[in-house]
């Protein structure tokens, strides 16, 4: 995704790095990034388009969390299918 390497599930990627050193994660809509107290932004990598609903980037000072959320990001993507 975004010409990065990524993690898929079932040809559906929901992880992968982002060139400003950030974890990019499908945690889904119903993620409420205010509750995870992490520095978690709604994810636009575009200029002139909108956010990716249900992408949230994390800053690389939150990695020790990156495999948890991106347990959560699996088990979002498992269940879509």
């Amino acid at each position: 995704m975004m010409s990065s390497e990524a993690i898929s599930y079932n040809g559906k990627v929901f992880a992968f790095i982002f060139p400003q050193q950030k974890m990019v994660l499908k945690l889904g809509t119903d993620f409420n990034q205010q509750n995870a107290n992490l520095n978690i932004n709604v994810f636009n990598p575009f200029k002139n388009k909108g956010t990716l609903n249900g992408w949230f980037e994390i800053d690389f000072s939150n990695k020790d969390e990156w495999e948890v959320l991106a347990k959560k990001a699996f088990e979002t993507v498992r269940s879509e299918i």
